[in-house]
């Protein structure tokens, strides 16, 4: 043999035939992967328990050497700190604690010591004062009413003519805090559980012939915080979010839990409609009294209509950036309007305002006076305007009618008395305050906001964006 050559092993590898090997199987390798994602989908919906976990921490100090006139701290006090914070991990977790929290939050007839034991882990990182507390569960449970003693309730468990439990209603703690959801089906128009809000686990099944029944049988309750549609139809969709009238509106997704920043939360009725929504960009001003400086001579007009264009008029997204859902906020003129009544002291300027504002947005304005109110014969000189009536009425017609209304307004600082108590009886309120030059604040009395949250996509795939509308 010649040492002196070097023996080598080469192999060669045709990438052509591979890639065909692999085409050729492609199918068997797409089947097995999708056999496999199946799989592992179905494991972790429904084998794989859900966890909730809620964490809160805590910072030990010793009160000993805190607050007092020594500011400064020790090697002495961080190690009595730290050892604090060692028997706070041990008392946390004792039985004494963890039953007496049971007892505290009405949980101890869902729970009992060893299974909440179990839920409950308390750490603290090596050389620190802060306990860390998280509460795991692998259930959803429904917690405790806010009361236990609410004669709304007690008379909603009663079945009035042509109701019946689907899902029966029970307790489980003995104090009547904590209820089992439960279904009444059969629920009439006009009856007790359909026109009065429980808040309670309590569904209500009421039957309706169509959408536009459907609508109008909302419509005709008091109260009008949230309200949902589950539809794919597009017009059905239109038509129901431009005529249901309901503050927070749900399309195609729960109808409880408004997303902090993305679905601001209030009514669109009664008195709750005159406080801007809660998460809404006019909360804050809602609270301050504004006014227009002394001796301005702002052209309202002018300031109104650009306002209107500029933030009433279109509805707008609030994040864009999130695809597969919609979040509008719009504002809305008030169907049934507003109610003025002139008193005899206003100021003819500010009158002149009000009735630009509301024909403005598109609110109907109802102007009432007596017959021997010295603006009368001015109001009729410069009406009909469009959506501004005037009636010619005594005050004991009026407060007859006042209830009719979305929205009182007073321009005088003296109110009389019978008009504060027929609107508190009805649940109305009385706006006295006095119209300002500002579009972007004295339009707000003469509309109403809508939050409408809509998840289009259908199944994690997102289809064509709805117009924002």
């Amino acid at each position: 043999m010649n040492r002196g050559s070097r023996s080598t092993n080469t192999t060669t590898i045709d990438l052509v035939e591979v890639f065909g090997v692999i085409w050729h199987w492609i199918w068997l390798i797409l089947l097995v992967a999708l056999a496999m994602g199946t799989a592992a989908y179905g494991f972790s919906k429904f084998a794989l328990p859900e966890e909730y976990q809620s964490t809160t921490k805590i910072y030990v100090l010793d009160k000993s050497g805190a607050g007092g006139s020594n500011s400064q701290t020790t090697y002495s006090d961080l190690q009595v700190g730290i050892q604090l914070t060692k028997d706070y991990v041990e008392l946390i977790k004792s039985r004494t604690v963890l039953e007496a929290v049971l007892k505290d939050n009405q949980l101890d007839g869902v729970y009992t010591y060893e299974k909440f034991a179990d839920m409950v882990d308390v750490e603290t990182p090596t050389d620190t004062r802060i306990v860390t507390i998280t509460v795991t569960n692998t259930g959803n449970v429904v917690g405790p009413m806010i009361s236990n003693k609410n004669p709304l309730l007690e008379r909603a468990l009663i079945l009035d003519q042509g109701e019946r439990w689907l899902l029966s209603p029970t307790f489980v703690d003995n104090e009547h805090f904590i209820m089992r959801p439960a279904v009444k089906v059969g629920v009439q128009p006009g009856s007790f559980t359909f026109c009065t809000p429980l808040f309670a686990p309590l569904l209500a099944v009421t039957p309706y012939d169509s959408l536009e029944d459907a609508v109008d049988l909302i419509n005709s309750l008091g109260y009008s915080l949230a309200s949902g549609l589950q539809s794919l139809d597009e017009e059905e969709q239109r038509y129901w979010k431009n005529n249901i009238c309901a503050g927070n509106l749900y399309i195609n997704r729960t109808t409880t839990g408004a997303v902090v920043g993305r679905q601001p939360f209030g009514s669109l009725k009664t008195y709750e409609n005159y406080e801007p929504k809660t998460g809404g960009p006019n909360f804050l001003p809602h609270l301050m009294t504004i006014t227009d400086k002394a001796g301005s001579r702002a052209d309202y007009k002018t300031s109104y209509a650009e306002w209107y264009e500029r933030e009433f008029r279109h509805a707008r997204n609030l994040h864009p950036e999130i695809r597969g859902e919609q979040n509008i906020f719009r504002y809305r003129p008030l169907p049934i309007g507003v109610v003025m009544r002139l008193c005899g002291d206003e100021n003819w300027e500010h009158v002149q305002m009000v009735m630009q504002a509301a024909q403005t947005v598109g609110t109907p304005l109802v102007i009432s006076a007596d017959e021997h109110n010295p603006f009368v014969k001015q109001l009729q000189a410069c009406l009909p305007r469009q959506g501004v009536e005037l009636r010619i009425e005594t005050l004991p017609v009026f407060l007859n009618t006042m209830p009719n209304f979305d929205r009182i307004r007073s321009l005088t600082p003296h109110t009389p008395e019978d008009i504060l108590k027929v609107a508190d009886v009805n649940n109305k309120f009385v706006d006295q305050t006095l119209p300002v030059s500002d579009g972007r604040v004295e339009l707000l009395h003469f509309l109403a906001e809508q939050s409408i949250a809509n998840e289009y996509h259908r199944y994690g795939s997102q289809i064509e964006v709805p117009p924002v509308e």
